[in-house]
């Protein structure tokens, strides 16, 4: 059960402890977690409640193949950008060895429980901060244990690849 909700203008929010997530980022803060769309989330419902409990319950096979799956996709964009020449490539974006490193330039930020379902669990996207990307943050659009997305936009482009994903997995 989410407890502690509170309402903020309109946005259900609540905070949550992974202790998983704190080990790997020497962080002691609880994330914000964020249900719904603003305005469209009126109470929590059981696909809200299922994908809070597959967070807190995974959230070290979530946290892992976020890490693998964003070191992937590290390697290839650097690999193929070119940001004035080798030496301010290396210089702007490091060369980072191992998935294990990443964790040394991203910090989690806030996790949206979307209103977008499949198999009565919401699809869940996890937001950080990192020195990798010229926006200054990322997302990973999430289903289950899944990776859908990794996103540079903003939140609402994760609820239509969300629905996109629904519609492809029939």
């Amino acid at each position: 059960m989410i407890e502690n909700l509170k309402n903020d203008c309109g946005t259900l929010m609540t905070g949550i402890k992974l202790e998983y997530w704190q080990d790997v980022f020497r962080e002691k803060n609880d994330l914000y977690v964020i249900i719904g769309e603003k305005d469209t989330a009126k109470k929590v419902e059981a696909k809200h409640e299922n994908a809070y409990g597959f967070i807190v319950d995974n959230q070290d096979i979530l946290l892992d193949n976020i890490m693998l799956g964003y070191y992937d996709e590290y390697k290839q964009n650097r690999s193929s950008m070119n940001m004035g020449g080798e030496k301010s490539t290396k210089k702007y974006l490091p060369q980072i060895k191992t998935e294990d490193d990443i964790k040394n330039y991203i910090i989690p930020s806030c996790i949206n429980i979307l209103d977008v379902e499949s198999d009565n669990q919401s699809y869940v996207v996890f937001r950080f901060v990192t020195q990798l990307e010229s926006l200054g943050e990322f997302s990973v659009l999430t289903h289950k244990n899944r990776i859908v997305s990794f996103m540079y936009t903003g939140i609402s482009d994760a609820e239509n690849l969300a629905k996109l994903d629904m519609k492809n997995k029939k």
